[in-house]
């Protein structure tokens, strides 16, 4: 059982996909004050956390987590887009025993847990060594070849996005979709803050940029959304700052409209059919594994809501966003709430018990 400390949900789809994939019960603390007070509820084998986080970030959540005498030995693992000695020298000062890098590499992740879950604890499940396919090689059962994937769009390395799937293209999509959401005004977003003398929000937004950017892909975006976090982060001239900023627009904005283009092309096709017109057999299956994540507070659900995104679009019309949004903010009862309604209502309609 893994406690994955994570704001942005796209990083939380990523990581919980790869922890899902070996067996791993996911339990999500979208900051380091939440995480705190988890691990004092429930016993977890390993934490993964986040080191930039809005409330509380990583180095103080651990700080924190460690003045609990029965917790001095949970394996805490940051995961960081960050490569410096000095950074990682923190983390370690913190209490954190590991890193794992951002973007995430499956096997690296996977060796992580390997490395620092008992032995015994992976016994009664799979372990990660063992049962981790290859990245970059899904298995059949992983492959979704139905599922379209963005061609020639400038700067994004698909083959990149999809190895850090699984190559899953459902998946990978899914992805897309929140990258365009969470970035369409990221660099608008780091602007005002750095407008309103918030350099910290201004410096996490750059970091989760590069991150989610990295994540997809978009090496160049990656690399322009560091430049920004390291100006910000050195307190260099806002004319540098701002440079910085300018030059992550620039490749930022193209990017984004294209992968809007594409994810509305997509829409479009898989919208052909009327709402209500869907495989009931396939809603039926994915409708009852969601229910069960959902009850049991398992993330992930987010990860298999991205999946059959379009499927549960076209089956609940209006009542998807509602769904959609409680998952996003890690509402599980919510979420489960509003599909069972929406399931019924649409039951109704149908004219079914």
């Amino acid at each position: 059982r893994v406690l994955l400390v994570e704001d942005n949900d796209l990083n939380v789809e990523v990581a919980s996909g790869l922890l899902d994939e070996v067996g791993v019960v996911v339990d999500v603390a979208e900051n380091g004050a939440v995480a705190v007070a988890k691990v004092q509820e429930a016993p977890y084998d390993l934490v993964l956390m986040d080191m930039q986080m809005p409330v509380m970030d990583g180095v103080t959540a651990t700080q924190k987590i460690r003045t609990f005498a029965h917790l001095a030995d949970l394996p805490i693992i940051a995961m960081t887009a960050n490569a410096m000695a000095s950074d990682r020298e923190r983390c370690r000062a913190a209490g954190m025993q590991d890193f794992v890098s951002k973007p995430i590499e499956p096997q690296e992740l996977w060796a992580a847990l390997a490395k620092w879950i008992p032995v015994p604890t992976r016994a009664a499940g799979k372990d990660p060594a063992d049962a981790a396919p290859p990245a970059g090689n899904p298995t059949a059962a992983q492959a979704d070849n139905a599922a379209p994937l963005p061609v020639g769009v400038p700067g994004l390395d698909v083959a990149a996005g999809m190895r850090r799937v699984l190559g899953r293209p459902a998946l990978y999509a899914s992805l897309l979709r929140k990258y365009v959401a969470g970035q369409t005004n990221g660099a608008q977003a780091i602007r005002a803050a750095l407008d309103a003398g918030d350099a910290a929000t201004a410096e996490r937004l750059a970091h989760t940029a590069k991150a989610v950017s990295g994540n997809i892909g978009a090496d160049t975006v990656q690399a322009l959304a560091a430049h920004v976090e390291q100006t910000i982060h050195e307190a260099q001239p806002r004319a540098q700052v701002d440079a910085a900023l300018q030059a992550l627009e620039a490749d930022l904005g193209p990017l984004v409209a294209a992968l809007s283009a594409w994810l509305a092309t997509v829409a479009s096709a898989d919208g052909a059919a009327p709402v209500g017109v869907v495989d009931e057999a396939a809603l039926s299956t994915v409708v009852a594994q969601l229910d069960v994540l959902l009850a049991q507070d398992d993330a992930g659900a987010v990860r298999l809501l991205g999946e059959h995104a379009d499927l549960l679009r076209s089956a609940l019309a209006a009542a998807f966003a509602g769904v959609e949004d409680a998952l996003r903010n890690y509402d599980f009862e919510t979420a489960l709430g509003r599909l069972r309604a929406a399931m019924a209502q649409r039951a109704a309609h149908q004219g079914t018990p």
